[in-house]
């Protein structure tokens, strides 16, 4: 526990240092700015803004440090030493969940909605989770940051597709087997009520797929991360 704390610790120097801290800074910024001034946003506009911070944002930030280690051979370093690759994993899903959960806090409050904190941070906690892990798969088998930005959009695009049940575009049964659907029902849960099967599959769905997610995610740093 000491040494995954300190792994950590050393996680969160260097997102400092490759300014992550500060741009997620800035953009919780701008948002708790717009929901102050448009005190009136619709609860709907706001869940979608929350619930993208801990999962878009989460995937990028992991593929930016991943391909920064890469590039400075870090990670051919960790290998050799007592690091685990478990603990290599939750030392960055911990640090880059700490920063999404304080950033949704503040433009929970910043809304000026009523919400439930706790089902709040579990939203935060569960999505912020599975969307690193998701984000560490995709960027396993890129090398540079240039193929990263190409295929960002490719990565990210199927994995949104419960949005469009979000606004009702559609009300597809399909679309539940996409986790963001679970996110989402749970972000929207922390700010109005939801029905009880969708609590269910939420609570269900979403641990069960981060775990097949985790053990996926071990699998691609031995196949993958450490052939590139």
């Amino acid at each position: 526990m000491k040494k995954l704390l300190k792994i950590t610790l050393w996680e969160i120097i260097l997102q400092a240092r490759q300014h992550i801290i500060t741009v997620v800074a800035i953009i919780t910024f701008i948002y708790s700015l717009a929901f102050t001034y448009f005190d009136e946003l619709p609860s709907k506009f706001i869940v979608l803004l929350i619930s993208t911070d801990p999962t878009m944002l989460g995937f990028l930030f992991i593929g930016v440090l991943i391909l920064f280690e890469k590039g400075s051979k870090t990670i051919e370093a960790v290998v050799v030493t007592p690091i685990k690759k478990s603990e290599y994993l939750f030392s960055k899903i911990i640090s880059l969940t700490g920063i999404a959960l304080v950033a949704s806090l503040v433009m929970a409050f910043a809304s000026q909605k009523e919400f439930n904190i706790l089902i709040l941070i579990l939203a935060v906690l569960l999505s912020s989770t599975q969307f690193l892990l998701i984000g560490f798969i995709g960027v396993s088998r890129i090398k540079t940051i240039n193929q990263y930005i190409f295929t960002f959009p490719f990565l990210v695009s199927p994995l949104m597709l419960p949005l469009l049940n979000f606004f009702e575009f559609t009300d597809s049964i399909f679309l539940y087997v996409f986790p963001f659907q679970a996110c989402l029902l749970l972000f929207k849960a922390a700010f109005e009520p939801i029905l009880m099967w969708q609590w269910i599959y939420a609570l269900v769905y979403l641990p069960l797929s981060t775990v097949g997610f985790y053990l996926l995610a071990l699998k691609f740093y031995d196949k993958y991360l450490l052939q590139n």
